[in-house]
């Protein structure tokens, strides 16, 4: 069987940012932030007055507090679910490939999983999972395991794995993973559609789109404007 044991959200249920995703008011700010801090930066070299070292250093702190919150939150967004509560739907996944990405935390390796997830209600898939792992469960993710794994948002592929989840789900995946590929809940990975993951990894953020990039310069131009308006309205 396959293993999913939490509901989906409502369809008209707005799902939770994921860890390491800007939220528009977060990008926002971030941006103001940085056009705060150029604003500051410049108004310093042409008319060095206090306001604008005040505003120079207040922008400068806050953008660089915020990229650490976006920084921190993408790193916790790779790691893998310490147990059921709150990490959405289980599932159970087989490995089919695992590779470290070369980063480590901790001296634990972050690597990539190359996964088949059987969902519930819907046709499986593959996809990919980049986690950080103890290098004492590195055992368990070997080609050929079966291991329980946490899906977010039901609209997305992203999956995270489970650490400890639940003793019946434990049983059906040391079940899934005494059978032949394919006989079992999990099919086998040639008989099931790729989707990319669309989460934030841990050492970057997601490739901004065309209108987010332009909104971004123009809050920073804003930003830099407002802070430079005692020098251009005298």
């Amino acid at each position: 069987m396959s293993a999913g044991t939490r509901p989906a959200p409502a369809l008209d249920q707005r799902p939770a940012t994921p860890p390491g995703r800007a939220t528009p008011f977060g990008r926002a700010l971030h941006a103001l932030s940085l056009g705060v801090t150029l604003g500051g930066f410049a108004g310093m070299l042409a008319d060095p007055r206090a306001w604008y070292v005040l505003a120079f250093v207040a922008g400068c702190v806050l953008w660089t507090l915020l990229l650490l919150v976006r920084v921190l939150g993408a790193v916790r967004s790779s790691l893998p679910a310490d147990g059921p509560g709150g990490a959405g739907e289980l599932l159970l996944a087989r490995v089919e490939s695992i590779r470290r990405t070369g980063l480590e935390i901790n001296d634990q390796p972050q690597c990539d999983l190359v996964l088949v997830v059987a969902p519930d209600h819907e046709p499986a898939y593959a996809t990919t999972s980049r986690a950080v792992l103890d290098v004492v469960t590195l055992a368990s993710f070997q080609p050929g395991s079966v291991v329980v794994v946490a899906r977010p948002d039901p609209a997305l592929p992203d999956v995270t794995p489970v650490l400890h989840p639940p003793a019946p789900l434990t049983a059906a995946a040391r079940a899934e993973a005494r059978l032949e590929p394919g006989t079992g809940a999990v099919p086998a990975l040639d008989r099931v559609p790729v989707r990319v993951p669309v989460r934030v990894p841990a050492a970057g953020f997601r490739r901004p789109t065309a209108g987010s990039l332009l909104t971004g310069l123009a809050l920073a131009a804003a930003g830099g404007v407002a802070v430079l308006l005692p020098t251009l309205l005298a």
